[in-house]
């Protein structure tokens, strides 16, 4: 009897984890670069029963296996703004915060008052820094944007 209320339980939890993983995924519909996360369920096996036909496993109820976001590629848009970028394929863009390093894949940047290239929290775009005569040095650090002309 307590194997079944515990079967249902299980299911009833599952079942509030998937709610969750929706009501996540509709609260963030606008957000930038926010696709949308999936839940997979695995099933409970506790116990393993012989009979005239064989052998076989009882179910004792549900779990949820992992929630794993959606990470495929989206339609890309144009905008007004020549600092919107997109990622074609994988990856991510580097943003740093006083050099805490973050992933995201939402390219909506803009530049600050001090010429560098942020996103809308103020974290800074990171990439290959290039020498003064132009050639990339294999080094990373923060995008800054400034008013002289490079090669």
């Amino acid at each position: 009897m307590l194997t079944s209320l515990y079967t249902a339980i299980s299911g009833m939890d599952a079942t509030g984890t998937q709610l969750s993983v929706i009501g996540d995924n509709i609260a963030n519909m606008n957000t930038v670069g926010f696709k949308k996360s999936s839940v997979s369920f695995g099933d409970v096996l506790s116990q393993s029963i012989t009979n005239v036909s064989g052998s076989g496993q009882i179910g004792r109820g549900v779990f949820v296996q992992e929630v794993s976001p959606l990470m495929t590629q989206g339609a890309f848009e144009t905008t007004e703004n020549a600092l919107d970028l997109a990622i074609d394929g994988d990856g991510f863009f580097a943003v740093s915060d006083n050099g805490a390093r973050f992933y995201t894949r939402a390219g909506n940047f803009s530049v600050n008052r001090d010429g560098f290239i942020v996103n809308p929290d103020n974290l800074r775009l990171q990439g290959y820094l290039a020498d003064a005569a132009g050639n990339i040095t294999g080094t990373t650090g923060d995008l800054q944007l400034t008013a002289t002309q490079n090669p």
